[in-house]
């Protein structure tokens, strides 16, 4: 309160930004600068999710956020020094893209290379498929080719589980591995809940997300 620059917050993603502010609140007066947060929680790890190692970002409302959260997140981690894999498994291929990869359809080795020899019980060589980016972070990418794993994974063993075969063997090599998923509740993401020990649902200030939540 004393001297802090003041700003006035509103739910709207698209212009929202946070740095050194102070939020105030009537009609009780109280006022929370960034630096005293970060003085309380010990800042020098993101406290909400320093104990899980697999966090999944999902919604079944499209347009809440959830591919900008992924990367802001592990871009974040990354900066802390922690060694990060990002995970896309939506067919859009929205976090390929948002990762540079402009043309993911392109791309041959994806996600849904991985869960097809998980689901016929192949061996799933090191590194494979996997994409090592120059932001210091990991990526296993996803194209529309990953929309026929619904069907696929209709008749596979454990189908519900074959993502965390997969997720068991790779994940002590990273401090963190992040997933985005589609915004349903398929397989896919029935697959990312199985192995995940985290769930992080962004949602918009309004009824129709509340609503989807």
């Amino acid at each position: 309160k004393n001297g802090l620059p003041k700003m006035n917050i509103h739910l709207n993603k698209s212009n929202f930004s946070a740095q050194n502010f102070s939020l105030s609140y009537e009609p009780n007066d109280i006022y929370v600068s960034l630096e005293t947060v970060k003085a309380r929680r010990g800042w020098n790890e993101i406290s909400a999710v320093k104990n899980d190692k697999v966090i999944m970002v999902t919604s079944t409302s499209p347009g809440e956020g959830k591919t900008t959260a992924v990367t802001n997140l592990a871009i974040s981690l990354s900066d802390l020094g922690k060694k990060v894999l990002l995970v896309d498994s939506d067919p859009q291929g929205s976090l390929t893209i948002c990762m540079g990869y402009q043309e993911p359809d392109k791309i041959k080795d994806t996600l849904f290379s991985i869960i097809t020899k998980e689901a016929n019980d192949e061996e799933v060589p090191e590194d494979f498929a996997i994409i090592h980016h120059s932001e210091n972070v990991d990526l296993i990418p996803a194209n529309i080719e990953l929309s026929t794993a619904e069907i696929s994974l209709a008749s596979a063993f454990c189908r519900e589980s074959i993502l965390k075969a997969y997720m068991d063997d790779i994940k002590e090599k990273y401090d963190y591995v992040v997933i985005d998923c589609m915004p349903s509740l398929g397989m896919l993401t029935v697959n990312a809940l199985t192995c995940a020990d985290s769930v992080f649902i962004p949602v918009q200030a309004a009824y129709l997300p509340v609503k989807g939540l």
